[in-house]
């Protein structure tokens, strides 16, 4: 391998075809140029083969271990809003790759009240967790939706908590059974803003109460 410029290095293919360079600071991006379409292998000897560099802005990882089942665990930036969710391994491990700088890692589940840790991702660094703890509590939002006749467009719920400062947003479809309501758990006690849009369409911007162990309910015309 030989850099040729200050963003291109050349790099030659290895006996069974493939090639290796870097080390590359973490989060850059790679882009295979051979003068034609990025090809999956090269052949043996190959020559020309170079990858054009762009930096992306510096990330780490954080992991989240033995997670049990029922949780579902989101990453929030600086500003408290949701920015990335992830999906558990079946060993319970979560991931996310997050830029450097401060985040929460947020985890939710019915009956409990969120857990919410503050860390601080540093470049090329990783971060373990321990898993979530379960502390009895948390509201739910029902949303009682009147659905229009015929078909119907989702709805994108968002849910701002003063409590923690967070918002996230989820997306409610219309349901198989008529006026069968959806459920936001998870959530802390307090003062919530619901906003909720269909289309491009905001039907509803609403304030509620969210007790601990209790269920709210809210209703949206979507009509």
């Amino acid at each position: 391998m030989r850099q040729v410029g200050p963003r291109t290095i050349e790099a030659h293919a290895a006996a069974d075809g493939s090639f290796r360079v870097g080390p590359f600071d973490p989060g850059t991006s790679v882009e295979l140029r051979s003068g034609e379409s990025p090809p999956l292998r090269v052949a043996a000897g190959a020559r020309g083969i170079v990858l054009v560099l762009d930096e992306g802005p510096a990330r780490g990882q954080v992991f989240v271990r033995g997670v049990a089942r029922g949780w579902t665990l989101a990453g929030h930036d600086a500003s408290g809003h949701d920015t990335s969710t992830a999906r558990g391994a079946a060993d319970g491990t979560w991931s996310f790759t997050l830029p450097a700088g401060r985040h929460a890692i947020v985890a939710r589940r019915p009956g409990a009240r969120p857990d919410v840790r503050w860390v601080e991702v540093l470049p090329g660094a990783t971060l373990d967790l321990q898993p979530p703890r379960h502390v009895p509590g948390g509201g739910a939002l029902r949303l009682r939706v009147r659905w229009p006749d015929g078909p119907a467009s989702p709805l994108r719920v968002h849910v701002a908590e003063a409590a923690t400062g967070l918002s996230f947003e989820q997306v409610v479809f219309p349901p198989a059974v008529p006026d069968h309501p959806a459920l936001i758990e998870g959530l802390a006690a307090g003062r919530v803003t619901v906003r909720v849009s269909t289309a491009g369409r905001e039907v509803l911007v609403a304030e509620a109460f969210v007790g601990d162990d209790e269920t709210t309910e809210v209703t949206v015309d979507a009509r």
